[in-house]
């Protein structure tokens, strides 16, 4: 035990090393609809179908997510989608990387993407979990957009009106031309 726990905090370091201009413009931050909107490659609402870890051979570990694709708002987005995220486990080593939430299959998410990286094949929520938005149902059983976030240290919630934030994200997408 002790041994993983070791092999996990260097996997991290190295990690966060190697990546640390990806990480530091991601790091999990409070950005506004056009800073989501700029910043991501892809915006899509997507239902998780499938999820694998798997280790690499540098050993990193990354986690691979099988989407498809509901609603494509931005980019070129294919209608199944595999996106590569550091952090996962494999053969009982982990890597958990603070910011970047994590999904199971049948989680429907909107999703602000960067660019997939050119050494390895990461794509990255922008802002890391700043660009994640799970769909729920509220008391009313209307579908809603929600985004966990902290303030003052406590957990919160933030909603929005499924139809009305698609329409905001599309209306931003055509202001910024893209």
């Amino acid at each position: 035990m002790r041994r993983s726990s070791v092999v996990l905090v260097l996997v991290a370091g190295a990690l966060s090393l190697a990546h640390a201009g990806v990480l530091a413009s991601s790091s999990a931050q409070e950005l506004d609809l056009s800073a989501l909107v700029a910043e991501a490659e892809r915006v899509c609402e997507v239902e998780v179908l499938d999820k694998t870890c798997a280790l690499l051979p540098d050993g990193s570990l990354e986690t691979r997510y099988q989407f498809a694709t509901l609603t494509p708002l931005k980019g070129a987005v294919p209608s199944f989608q595999e996106v590569r995220m550091p952090g996962g486990e494999v053969a009982g080593r982990g890597l958990y990387v603070p910011g970047l939430p994590t999904w199971q299959r049948g989680d429907r998410i909107l999703l602000f993407l960067t660019r997939e990286g050119k050494s390895k094949r990461w794509r990255l929520p922008v802002g890391l979990s700043a660009g994640v938005f799970q769909v729920h149902a509220d008391s009313r059983g209307t579908r809603v957009f929600r985004r966990g976030a902290h303030a003052h240290g406590k957990a919160v919630s933030e909603n929005h009106d499924y139809h009305q934030f698609l329409s905001e994200i599309l209306e931003e997408v055509g202001r910024q031309g893209r």
